[in-house]
């Protein structure tokens, strides 16, 4: 499976076997609690001037969001998407297994700004 725990966890590990002792690690991620409170099945956004449709759904018994991608002004083939949505324990988690300290959860690009469920980025600081 694409985006597997294994897989984040290797990728987490080889990320701190790049740090030097003491190095930081700040990992930057979606909120899943605030995506729940603001998701659509389908949306359209405007990115370098050009219109795009996401046609969604989240799974929640796999915790992924799934669907696909379309320039919406220029409709061809869509580009898929699978992504797991991983909530601040999960990640804390993945970061802890991989052999880093987290020290700080930061919200929004703010140091020491609390997490809440309208946070819509968290900023997860871990120390190898």
């Amino acid at each position: 499976m694409r985006g597997s725990d294994t897989e984040q966890l290797a990728l987490l590990d080889g990320l701190r076997r790049m740090l030097i002792a003491g190095g930081l690690l700040i990992l930057d991620v979606m909120n899943p609690v605030w995506i729940f409170g603001n998701y659509q099945a389908s949306a359209v956004a405007e990115i370098g001037g050009m219109p795009y449709r996401f046609d969604r759904h989240y799974d929640v018994a796999e915790g992924r969001s799934r669907g696909s991608v379309v320039a919406a002004c220029a409709p061809g083939d869509p580009v898929g998407h699978d992504i797991r949505l991983y909530t601040a324990p999960e990640v804390r988690r993945l970061l802890t297994e991989a052999g880093l300290k987290v020290e700080a959860i930061d919200a929004d690009f703010e140091v020491a700004e609390p997490v809440s469920r309208q946070s819509r980025y968290l900023q997860f600081v871990a120390r190898r």
